[in-house]
């Protein structure tokens, strides 16, 4: 048996049968996305995303060997019979990701998500968080999100239905569950955040499926994982390109509904991704959750898009995320589970443990 809830006054929380997302009517080819290329823009936009990640990435040295990298392919003619934007965009991003490994990596045809944030300086290696130099931690940290602070608004971007709560009820044997889809700062949010909560608040346990989570805000990450300690906690740690200290993110003092001190399981997959990971990585860190399913996609940078030449953009990341204790992350590794079963296994052998009390 499953009972339904419904939220008053937040209507939208009904359990959708259906993904929250639109879905594609078939595997049709993908519509030419603007004029034709010519080959002064697409040298354009290669030498911008160079510059771009040389000033900004994460890691100086690295953003050098990619920018080398992307250079030989361009005299090479590899990217030479690509005149579709979204054609030469999808190339050029598939052989950043080839050679840096970093998912986060990607060129852009849409600029809508330009954050307009400041920009970075150079950090050369050896300097904190860089490869060779100290790890990362230290005097003088600056918090990301202190306790008691206000909420930074969420990043430019398209918000999905729901604010991304796909799915919410309560099981049989009266357990919580949350399928949620994507990690989204708005008032709306932290509203259901809020109602969902005081209602699972007589729960045995609790099911967060984050197994189609691609990430999104990380202040939303602090607001929910609020919810699970009963005083403010240090959750992670956030080392920037050319920021001489890192930033640490708290949970805050206090939010409208009541704490949740019961077991908490969470659902990944290897599509739970970069927003989505530090939530379960935090957590889990702290021994507050049990993480079932698959070894998450290993998205541990952060970071913005910047303009490129050409009306491009590129998805920078600018800095790593990792535990304060021990100094390491989960970039490219993933998170691993506490109990690893594919991920269409896992809500069934998450919801067997909270019943067994296990």
């Amino acid at each position: 048996m499953i009972v339904r809830i419904l939220f008053v006054p937040l209507a939208a929380l009904l359990v959708a049968a259906e993904p929250a997302f639109p879905q594609p009517a078939g595997p049709s080819p993908p519509a030419p996305s603007g004029p034709p290329l010519d080959a002064a823009t697409r040298h354009a936009v290669i030498a911008s995303a160079s510059q771009v990640m040389i000033e900004g990435y994460v890691y100086e040295d690295r953003a050098r060997a990619f920018a080398a990298r992307l250079a030989a392919n361009d005299s090479a003619g590899r990217y030479d019979a690509l005149v579709d934007r979204g054609e030469f965009a999808r190339a050029v991003t598939r052989d950043l990701q080839e050679i840096s490994g970093d998912k986060h990596l990607r060129v852009m045809t849409d600029t809508t998500e330009l954050a307009g944030g400041p920009r970075f300086v150079r950090m050369p290696p050896g300097g904190p968080g860089g490869p060779g130099g100290p790890a990362p931690g230290g005097a003088g940290i600056r918090r990301m999100a202190p306790p008691g602070g206000p909420m930074p608004h969420p990043p430019p971007g398209k918000v999905p239905p729901n604010d991304g709560f796909a799915r919410i009820e309560i099981l049989d044997g009266n357990i919580g569950y949350l399928d949620l889809r994507g990690f989204f700062g708005t008032e709306s949010g932290r509203a259901r955040v809020d109602s969902m909560m005081k209602a699972f608040a007589g729960a045995k346990a609790m099911v967060i499926d984050l197994g189609r989570n691609g990430g999104g805000d990380g202040a939303m990450v602090g607001y929910l994982s609020t919810y699970f300690f009963d005083k403010p906690t240090h959750l992670v740690s956030m080392q920037m390109r050319g920021a001489p200290e890192p930033m640490e993110q708290w949970t805050l003092d206090e939010v409208p509904g009541p704490r949740f001190t019961r077991p908490v399981y969470v659902l990944t997959s290897s599509r739970t991704f970069s927003a989505a990971e530090a939530f379960a990585f935090g957590l889990k860190n702290h021994g507050r959750i049990t993480l079932v399913g698959e070894k998450t996609g290993g998205g541990g940078h952060f970071g913005g898009v910047e303009r490129l030449s050409g009306g491009f953009a590129l998805w920078l990341p600018r800095g790593r995320t990792y535990d304060p204790r021990t100094g390491k992350g989960w970039e490219a590794d993933g998170v691993a589970p506490d109990i690893a079963v594919p991920y269409d296994q896992a809500l069934g052998r998450a919801v067997d443990r909270a019943r067994a009390g296990s």
